[in-house]
């Protein structure tokens, strides 16, 4: 069980759900994301750069030696500054709506999740808020089909708790990061 667990977080991290969701979107007609020049611009911030906190981790034997918290450390470095960049430059090139919304709701959600884990000291799960605002906004604006999507969130809490990398209460930090971050996005642009 532990196995499957280690496997279901590794395909579970938040690039990898946001990127298939991306896809989702941009291949739904009517959806408001058939674009493909924003498209693409939101894969490299929001999913490939995002991505590269592994590689980073694993080239250094100092980071390397930290073992997984120092993986988790990294992602939450590179993950924010991607996401930032993304979005400074969707508002550059004049990204349609919906991918400003993606944007900033990736950024306020890794804002809320930076302040519970740096502030709080609540280790909230990147993991939970990762599945959970892409399978909002896919729900936003694909309809209702999309909380389908949504079934993967028992799973991501399931590999998590098995795996002991976190808590219910930790998992539901990180759930309701990307629940205020999203809703807030939406209600914004």
């Amino acid at each position: 069980m532990k196995r499957l667990a280690k496997i279901l977080g590794v395909v579970t991290i938040p690039p990898v759900i946001g990127g298939i969701l991306l896809t989702l979107l941009q291949l739904t007609e009517g959806s408001g994301f058939n674009d493909g020049f924003h498209y693409w611009l939101s894969m490299s911030f929001l999913v490939f750069l995002p991505l590269l906190a592994y590689p980073i981790h694993a080239a250094f034997p100092k980071l390397r030696k930290g073992g997984r918290e120092a993986q988790r450390k990294m992602a939450l470095v590179v993950a924010p500054v991607c996401y930032l960049l993304g979005l400074i430059l969707a508002l550059y090139f004049g990204a349609p709506y919906g991918y400003l919304v993606f944007a900033l709701s990736y950024v306020l959600s890794m804002a809320f999740l930076l302040f519970l884990n740096g502030v709080v000291k609540v280790k909230a799960s990147g993991h939970a808020c990762g599945v959970t605002g892409p399978v909002v906004l896919a729900a936003y604006y694909m309809g209702s089909w999309a909380w389908l999507w949504l079934l993967l969130l028992p799973l991501v809490y399931w590999a998590r708790l098995t795996a002991n990398r976190h808590t219910v209460k930790e998992l539901l930090f990180g759930t309701l990061s990307a629940l205020l971050g999203t809703v807030i996005a939406i209600l914004m642009v």
